[in-house]
């Protein structure tokens, strides 16, 4: 199975080094206790889902974010 976003451990990281999180463009949500977190486009997550999520980057969205003359 293909990746589709950044793992948990990887937007954690992200996060510690300062990465914007208005930048991602999606989110791991964490619906309940004992279940898994689902990651979620970030404009489909409900405001309330976005307070309590974690922050994930697509490739695209992390693509954008290099500087252009690489």
């Amino acid at each position: 199975m293909s990746k589709i976003c950044t793992s948990i451990e990887q937007s954690k990281k992200l996060l510690e080094l300062r990465l914007d999180p208005n930048t991602a463009n999606m989110c791991y949500h964490f619906p309940e206790l004992n279940r898994f977190p689902i990651c979620v486009s970030w404009k489909d997550a409900a405001e309330d889902e976005k307070a309590s999520s974690l922050p994930a980057w697509s490739i695209e969205a992390l693509a954008r974010l290099l500087p252009k003359n690489l």
